[in-house]
């Protein structure tokens, strides 16, 4: 009883076995459409189609292994368009085709419908393969998607849309694979009565085949690359095509987070003015602004970032936002000062948050591209990072050493002139003044103690910095301006002027200075009252 049993069961495998190995000639009397053109590199795109009216779609579809991805869409445009869509799976070696529709000037998304892959044609050995530095095809039936899309199968001018993704490297096994937008597209017209299996056609009218190759001679029966165009017009409307958002929103954001703020920052601690920082910081803000806009243009054209879910976007909104939160801390600080004169709380805030903006904006770099699956970049990027950010901190420490350097030391002629100045301030003829011929012989002590015991108030004469000791690096309204200074102690000769350039804006020692109220709160106070180095010691 046993061995009839085992009998049967191997009859039912080996029967099993021959059907699933049948391989089927090519019928040529199966009808089918062919459009065949040239891609923007000279290479072969080939698309062939034959409907039954069960809504059925035999198709087969090839194109050169370098593009990342090739589709066909049947509709005038993509808005509303039923497209097939093949790439090489994850081994590199396979293919797999993605039913999607079209939504319009986007990523088309993935529509719930059967794609059913065909190896048993004889005529078709490599069917759904990929070779590298050849072509990759796919050779398969789309399971009532005719039904999905606006053919007719009457209509002898049926508009069809075509499309080829970028040269580089893409993988998957998933339906849902994101694609990069087309380098090439175009469209053409494909005559449906040529295509459709006819009502009463001797195997049904539900019966379809893959096309077949359709060039003259024997190597066509066994080549599956070898067509010509049949029942299609020529390809018209045909575009080479790129996407600048992504690079343009990249490279925008890059230069004005890690080279125009940086730059805005320094210029303000060498050239000592608040208005070159703004209208720096403004430029920065509005390129901010544009690189924006590229990245949600570009997140609205893929289904993976149109939603503004992922951590790249959340963010940059973030980022965006702090962003104009400091050029309105920045703002209203400049507004109250030039009311106050007084440093405020907006200013600390302004010089903490600048900083944390641009680490929040390295980390978000780094993070955008992973997001775009721009491996290869990830390197140039860091370094780049660590470049600017090493000649930031060196230009930064420099500055910071130059200004202290730059601090005013008069020389024995200033002394000699303001000594001079001051001495003839007291009457000379008068016994009290200390220089009258009494007192002549000795060296008098200018103290406010001794000039007590003489009997003689404290004079103060206003001084004019001389043209002699220009610093090209002080705002004129500064280096022009007149001091007054008081004596606080005795005056001795300070020694010889300098090698490095020296400042007038810096006082000498022991002196105070003042100066009046109308030149009081001008651009360089508002810097200098907040970070000169040269005024740290006299607050």
């Amino acid at each position: 009883m046993r061995l009839p049993r085992i009998l049967s069961t191997t009859a039912v495998a080996a029967s099993y076995i021959t059907s699933a190995h049948a391989l089927y000639p090519q019928d040529f009397s199966a009808k089918g459409a062919y459009f065949v053109t040239d891609t923007a590199a000279g290479d072969q795109y080939v698309v062939g189609i034959n409907a039954v009216h069960n809504g059925d779609l035999y198709f087969h579809m090839s194109a050169p292994y370098k593009n990342s991805w090739v589709g066909v869409g049947i509709g005038e445009e993509m808005a509303g368009a039923f497209m097939l869509i093949s790439y090489k799976s994850a081994n590199g070696t396979g293919v797999t085709t993605s039913p999607r529709m079209g939504t319009g000037h986007n990523e088309p998304e993935l529509l719930d419908v059967n794609v059913e892959k065909i190896w048993t044609d004889e005529y078709a050995p490599n069917s759904n393969q990929a070779k590298a530095g050849g072509i990759f095809i796919s050779h398969a039936v789309c399971r009532g998607c005719a039904n999905y899309s606006s053919l007719s199968y009457t209509n002898k001018a049926q508009p069809f849309i075509f499309a080829m993704g970028p040269e580089e490297a893409m993988t998957s096994d998933s339906l849902e694979a994101p694609l990069r937008r087309h380098s090439y597209y175009g469209k053409f017209t494909m005559d449906m009565t040529v295509a459709t299996t006819p009502l009463d056609f001797y195997e049904g009218a539900d019966y379809g085949r893959v096309p077949g190759p359709n060039q003259n001679g024997t190597d066509a029966v066994i080549n599956d690359n070898t067509f010509v165009s049949l029942g299609t017009s020529h390809g018209f409307d045909k575009h080479k095509d790129s996407d600048p958002y992504p690079i343009a929103h990249a490279v925008i954001m890059g230069l004005a987070f890690f080279v125009v703020f940086p730059a805005g920052s320094l210029l303000l601690r060498w050239l000592h003015s608040v208005t070159v920082h703004w209208i720096i910081q403004l430029i920065g803000v509005l390129m901010i602004a544009v690189g924006f806009a590229c990245g949600v243009a570009v997140s609205l054209e893929y289904n993976h970032s149109k939603r503004f879910t992922s951590g790249h976007q959340i963010l940059g909104l973030l980022i965006l936002a702090g962003v104009l939160v400091q050029l309105g801390l920045g703002l209203a600080h400049h507004m109250i000062f030039k009311r106050t004169k007084q440093r405020t709380t907006f200013a600390k805030t302004h010089m903490v948050l600048g900083p944390l903006i641009t680490i929040l904006a390295i980390i978000n770099g780094g993070l955008g591209l992973n997001f775009a699956n721009e491996n290869f970049a990830r390197i140039p990027y860091a370094v780049a990072i660590l470049v600017l950010g090493i000649a930031f901190i060196f230009a930064r420490t420099w500055l910071h050493l130059f200004l202290r350097h730059q601090q005013y030391q008069p020389d024995e002629e200033v002394l000699e002139q303001y000594h001079s100045r001051r001495a003839n301030a007291y009457d000379s003829e008068s016994t009290n003044s200390p220089h009258s011929a009494a007192s002549s012989s000795k060296r008098f002590d200018y103290s406010p103690s001794k000039l007590a015991e003489a009997g003689v108030a404290p004079a103060y004469e206003e001084v004019e910095v001389p043209e002699a000791y220009p610093d090209p690096k002080t705002p004129a309204s500064i280096r022009d301006r007149h001091f007054t200074y008081g004596l606080s102690s005795p005056v001795t000769v300070a020694p010889p002027t300098p090698r490095w350039p020296i400042s007038p804006t810096a006082r000498p020692a022991g002196l105070e200075r003042s100066y009046s109220a109308a030149s009081r709160g001008s651009e360089e106070d508002e810097f200098i009252g907040q970070d000169h180095p040269m005024w740290k010691n006299s607050r």
